[in-house]
């Protein structure tokens, strides 16, 4: 599986099937790249998100790894203690 800008995911290691229609939901692909090792090493692909598929590849929209990488960023954040500050809006009035 690849990006539409051809940015290597991984392969697909299985499907999630709708019971009632008998089509596929989602794709489990293995992944591999930058950000393996950040989060699960499998990445979940609406079908959707697919733009082509034939014998041989396929292709999925670019922002399956803009959401991923999102995701990642925020984790190192998180773990870094820089993830921006959050507050209720109640402890935001008393100030």
């Amino acid at each position: 599986m690849e990006t539409a800008s051809g940015e290597a995911l991984g392969v697909v290691s299985g499907v999630d099937v709708d019971a009632d229609t008998h089509t596929v939901k989602m794709y489990r692909v293995k992944s591999r790249g930058l950000i393996k090792g950040l989060l699960n090493d499998e990445l979940l692909v609406a079908s959707s998100q697919v733009v082509s598929i034939d014998k041989e590849r396929m292709v999925v929209s670019d922002n399956v790894v803009g959401e991923r990488a999102l995701n990642a960023k925020k984790i190192v954040q998180v773990a870094r203690g820089t993830s921006p500050e959050v507050t209720s809006t109640l402890e935001s009035s008393q100030k």
